[in-house]
């Protein structure tokens, strides 16, 4: 019981040690810095959506594709509701069962899923809330608003101002993508608690569910980036985003994520007593010794 307990609710896997922050903070900001450099430096965006505009038809081929534009963006939007759904009810089912719990395991172990059902929620929908904020303050236009493509734009680049009276454009990161790339919360949450603790593990208990925890870490991950790119890659074809766009939107979710997780993601120890009840007096061994 105690391995369990202990594979259940210590800390997270993903970021579990301090000195794990300014790695993982560096990543960020090469990423950052590789994603300026390439999409600045380099016509790359511009490359992608000629390729994609039709000049016959003054309009990009995919633009008005009607089973482009019911599955993929507007059925998907819809179906990326539901996660939200899901996670505020686990975080209620668990919430419940851990303040009914008789038991310090049993309460333990229902206050450690409802901490990351809580972080789910508020990763889910504070991330993309963070996109739709970034659109409204960088101003940057979409392909399909550029003169080049029909538009009546001038293009012009990240850290350009905006042309003098130009009406208020909101494209830059891709919204529609970072629902997929959203899901990276999950990865985080799963990850929570995977690291096992030395002295519990006689039973292998904490071993298979650390083991269990990294493969939903890596499927998570895995869905995460393939929702996030589908989606963003159909409002590419559309004109409605370029390719940076959508590789910005991951960047931006998955840093408001992360940083989401160091906090809301906390092992038990750091938390209060009372989040898990008072403490149990440590078992003993049948000849005096304390069981590790």
């Amino acid at each position: 019981m105690t391995a369990e307990v202990a594979a259940d609710t210590g800390g997270p896997l993903l970021f579990e040690r301090r000195r794990s922050t300014y790695p993982v903070l560096a990543a960020f900001a090469l990423a950052a810095i590789v994603l300026l450099a390439l999409f600045e430096w380099f016509p790359i965006d511009m490359r992608v959506q000629r390729a994609l505009f039709d000049p016959a038809l003054g309009d990009f081929r995919w633009h008005r594709d009607p089973a482009l534009e019911f599955w993929l963006h507007i059925q998907a939007r819809r179906a990326l509701y539901l996660f939200p759904v899901v996670a505020a009810l686990g975080w209620v089912v668990e919430a419940r069962a851990a303040r009914r719990a008789k038991e310090v395991a049993r309460r333990a172990r229902a206050t450690a899923r409802a901490r990351r059902w809580r972080f789910v929620l508020a990763a889910l929908l504070l991330a993309p809330t963070a996109v739709s904020l970034a659109k409204q303050l960088t101003d940057r236009p979409c392909p399909w608003d550029l003169a080049e493509f029909g538009g009546g734009v001038r293009r012009y680049g990240l850290f350009e101002p905006a042309p003098a009276g130009a009406r208020p454009l909101a494209c830059f990161p891709a919204g529609h993508a970072s629902g997929g790339f959203a899901l990276f919360a999950f990865a985080l949450a799963a990850g929570a608690g995977a690291g096992t603790r030395s002295g519990v593990n006689e039973s292998g208990t904490a071993d298979a569910v650390a083991r269990r925890r990294r493969i939903a870490v890596v499927g998570w991950i895995a869905l995460s980036v393939a929702l996030g790119t589908l989606l963003g890659a159909v409002r590419v074809l559309q004109g409605a985003h370029f390719v940076s766009h959508v590789l910005w939107s991951a960047w931006l979710v998955w840093l408001v994520q992360w940083s989401l997780a160091r906090w809301m993601l906390r092992a038990p120890g750091t938390a209060p007593r009372s989040a898990i009840g008072p403490a149990r007096p440590a078992a003993r061994a049948p000849h005096g010794g304390r069981l590790p």
